[in-house]
């Protein structure tokens, strides 16, 4: 190159011109192959960066792309997770309400049972009582029913003896009759 400079210096014009010609063509063919080798070098750079980063940078543009979209239907989504946590919400209270029912129903038929239960065995305690009480009520009458008729036969001799004191088979004959009267 310092001899096409030197040339071109020290070269008449015809010279120049003849040489500038000639070396035109060799500087353009040195720049369309300078040219072509730029183009074979970047479409090597291209391969390798496609092959090394292409999979990774697609990747994270699809995944971008994804978050962009779910961003975009957030929303919807969110009144949609929301809707469906209403209606989840609204079938586990009625559920709870329908188990409290009938938790609530089966409380008041065991406490009617045991309701029964307990009057049952109260009436049952009650008719001992009575029972009992008429046993020993019937005891003590003829306890009493025979007791009576000695009672009254010897307060009767008291009150006799007092006034009749002298008869003893009088007033034995006198007792029987009273007895007799009031049992009437």
């Amino acid at each position: 190159m310092q001899n096409i400079f030197t040339s071109v210096v020290y070269a008449s014009s015809e010279e120049v011109s003849e040489t500038t010609a000639a070396h035109a063509d060799t500087w353009m063919g040195a720049i369309l192959l300078n040219m072509g080798f730029q183009i074979i070098n970047l479409v090597i750079f291209f391969f390798i960066f496609k092959f090394m980063f292409g999979g990774k940078i697609s990747k994270s543009l699809k995944e971008r792309k994804e978050l962009i979209w779910k961003l975009k239907n957030a929303d919807q989504e969110y009144e949609n997770l929301i809707a469906k946590a209403q209606e989840e919400k609204t079938a586990i209270i009625d559920e709870a309400l329908e188990h409290k029912k009938s938790i609530v129903t089966e409380a008041k038929t065991l406490a009617e049972k045991e309701k029964a239960k307990i009057l049952d065995s109260a009436t049952k305690k009650a008719d001992d009582i009575v029972s009992s009480a008429q046993m020993q009520s019937n005891e003590m009458q003829k306890t009493l029913e025979s007791n009576f008729e000695k009672w009254v036969k010897e307060t009767v001799k008291v009150i006799v003896k007092k006034i009749i004191n002298e008869n003893a088979a009088l007033q034995d004959q006198y007792l029987d009759n009273l007895v007799k009267n009031v049992k009437k």
